[in-house]
């Protein structure tokens, strides 16, 4: 009798544990495709941010250029008045 009992109250432990075990992987399973997704989402963070920044850069460079180009132009003007 005390055998059978023993017995009950370990499948019952085991069954407990195999539960656990089950939540604790789907967790892991469901922080893993979260870790994928932030990832991805950061790429996609740090491509827009150069593609941002090389645009910074060339409309700076293409302000200096016209600032040079008024520039010459005042020079220009003076000579030839």
């Amino acid at each position: 009798m005390q055998r059978n009992e023993d017995n009950l109250s370990k499948d019952k432990l085991i069954e407990v544990l195999e539960r656990e075990l089950k939540h604790s992987k789907e967790k892991l399973e469901k922080a893993e495709l979260e870790k994928e997704n932030l990832m991805r989402l950061l790429d996609q963070q740090q491509r827009l941010s150069l593609k941002n920044n090389q645009k910074i850069e060339l409309l700076e460079y293409k302000d200096q250029e016209e600032k040079i180009k008024k520039e010459k132009r005042k020079w220009y003007e003076i000579f030839i008045k």
